[in-house]
């Protein structure tokens, strides 16, 4: 009867939807890359020691270019991954470009230490 209600209802019944069918999906990938789907209840030792049936599942070998930091991130950019591992020409040391999940990029860089005198 009343058109606001109506819409209302609707609303909800279509926000429900929306939410099932994203949950699905969610699920689905998650099954199709293997990863685990987190135990309802568990002991925090068990998620931390892991499986002995874990191995090791592909390998990859890159080549490490030498380029700026800016030269990374267009590559991060590029390649749609969320990390990039490339050989800072400046220092000449592996880096690593990664994109965080609060939004903008991190690089984590390998502590260089002095030698005693």
């Amino acid at each position: 009867p009343d058109m606001y209600a109506a819409i209302d209802i609707a609303a909800d019944k279509v926000t429900r939807q929306i939410r099932k069918f994203k949950t699905k999906v969610i699920d689905r990938r998650q099954r199709t890359q293997g990863l685990p789907v987190a135990p309802a209840s568990g002991d925090l030792a068990d998620l931390i020691e892991g499986d002995d049936d874990e191995e090791l599942v592909r390998e990859k070998v890159i080549d490490l270019p030498p380029m700026s930091e800016e030269e990374a991130l267009v590559q991060t950019d590029l390649i749609g991954h969320d990390f990039y591992v490339f050989t800072n020409a400046t220092t000449g040391l592996v880096n690593v470009i990664y994109r965080r999940k609060s939004g903008g990029y991190g690089i984590i860089k390998p502590k260089i230490e002095e030698p005693d005198e």
